[in-house]
């Protein structure tokens, strides 16, 4: 089924709510929130496709300060294959977070940018015991405009 759905020149993008099992696999749900209006350009620009997509609160401040936790995600469940650079939802240990993917010597390391965080966790394919890619994050929409104190 569809997460996304047209509206003309403009997107209509579902909000999700993610759920966590006892095997660290995350699901994805619509939440009990109006849609996002997203630019139908914007998925031309991105090259991806607007009914994969849902939005999502960023779970936590790890990716601070280039994603703040309540920060929108524009996120693609559909989408766990590891990539350079990219910045994926992961849940590890049965928590969500956010980490930007970078590979040594043939294993996935994903990172967050926040002064004083490790690396969140060593992982070799699409699921590990502990961390799970839960999809990639193709936009990050700030919730707030307003300048944030460390």
């Amino acid at each position: 089924m569809p997460i996304g759905a047209s509206a003309g020149r403009f997107e209509m993008i579902s909000r999700l709510t993610a759920q966590i099992d006892v095997h660290n696999e995350v699901t994805f749900i619509p939440a009990d929130a109006p849609p996002v209006v997203v630019p139908s350009e914007l998925f031309a620009e991105l090259n991806i496709d607007a009914a994969k997509v849902g939005v999502l609160a960023a779970p936590d401040d790890g990716m601070s300060p280039t994603i703040w936790a309540m920060d929108d995600l524009l996120i693609d469940p559909s989408d766990r294959q590891p990539a350079e650079g990219e910045i994926f939802l992961i849940s590890k240990a049965g928590r969500l977070t956010i980490g930007r993917a970078f590979q040594v010597e043939g294993t996935w390391i994903f990172a967050s940018e926040g002064p004083g965080n490790k690396p969140i966790g060593l992982f070799r394919g699409a699921a590990s015991e502990n961390l799970t890619i839960a999809g990639r994050v193709h936009l990050i929409m700030k919730r707030k405009l307003t300048k944030r104190n460390h």
